[in-house]
């Protein structure tokens, strides 16, 4: 599913009649004030939406994929002998392997579903998006013996796999870290309002633009109904509920400014065409 937001100067109702007398351009013919107004607020608004999504940093995007791996997948490392045949068992856990501690000793067991050496990364990554994730990866689910002789009994509640694996899911993912970002950063680049771009958000630009972003300019230099049409089809722009609030946050947020804006240019302030800020003009003094 697609989100898309237009940025529409006569959506800005009570000022339709005001705007276009104000801003309109004398003898441009479609390319005046309003439009660069439009194209300057349109920009600013994808850099509001872009920054407002996760992740902030790259290092966090970072730190976050792997602290969901741990609570997703438990690495089989290849010297641990898995229990096979009847030492396994055939009930609804599987046992794995057995350990002496300090205290004692312990005998380790999952949800035969969940035993997967033979998982390969596309798989993984799936598995690791609809996960529930679980923060204790061991449960202690009884014990057996007395005294010395006596064995915990845990279970674990994490997929079992090849630590192979779940390194190349935490790459492959990490690649992807800022598509949601870009898809809406690229909006603000191509408009101007957003200069200096995080190279990890730049980096998924060349594939968007027949891909995740969507921007529409072929009204942008209308004279009776400007508009300028963007929005996303990353993963989560409609489903995810704190992604599509963030979102609906910033618009509403842009349109009060800009509202504010035309209501000081209507007052006599000047816009500044670089930054897009409104000023109030110094006064000449006269002699």
């Amino acid at each position: 599913m697609n989100l898309t937001v237009q940025t529409d100067l006569r959506g800005l109702n009570e000022f339709q009649s005001q705007l276009f007398g104000a801003l309109l351009g004398q003898g441009k013919a479609g390319d005046g004030d309003a439009q660069r107004f439009l194209k300057i607020e349109t920009g600013q608004l994808a850099k509001e939406i872009a920054t407002q999504l996760g992740p902030k940093s790259l290092g966090k995007a970072e730190s976050k994929i792997k602290s969901e791996a741990k609570q997703t997948f438990f690495s089989i490392q290849p010297e641990v002998g898995v229990f096979t045949g009847s030492r396994a068992g055939t009930g609804d856990i599987k046992w794995l392997f057995a350990y002496k501690h300090k205290g004692g000793s312990a005998l380790v067991g999952d949800d035969p579903e969940d035993f997967m050496p033979g998982l390969d990364i596309a798989a993984g990554k799936e598995i690791m998006r609809r996960s529930n994730k679980k923060r204790d990866a061991w449960r202690l689910i009884g014990t057996r013996g007395k005294g010395t002789n006596q064995q915990s009994i845990y279970k674990i509640e994490r997929v079992i796999t090849k630590a192979s694996v779940v390194l190349g899911v935490v790459k492959s993912i990490k690649q992807k870290a800022g598509q949601l970002k870009a898809s809406f950063g690229y909006t603000a680049s191509e408009l101007g309002g957003w200069n200096s771009v995080p190279s990890w958000v730049s980096r998924h630009f060349s594939g968007l633009v027949s891909g995740k972003a969507i921007l529409n300019r072929s009204q942008e230099h209308s004279v009776s109904n400007p508009f300028i049409e963007f929005g996303s089809r990353a993963r989560g722009v409609v489903s995810n509920q704190k992604i599509n609030s963030a979102i609906i946050r910033a618009y509403q947020a842009r349109c009060r400014i800009s509202i504010a804006k035309l209501k000081k240019i209507m007052a006599g302030h000047t816009y500044d065409w670089n930054t897009g800020r409104v000023f109030k003009p110094q006064s000449i003094p006269t002699t």
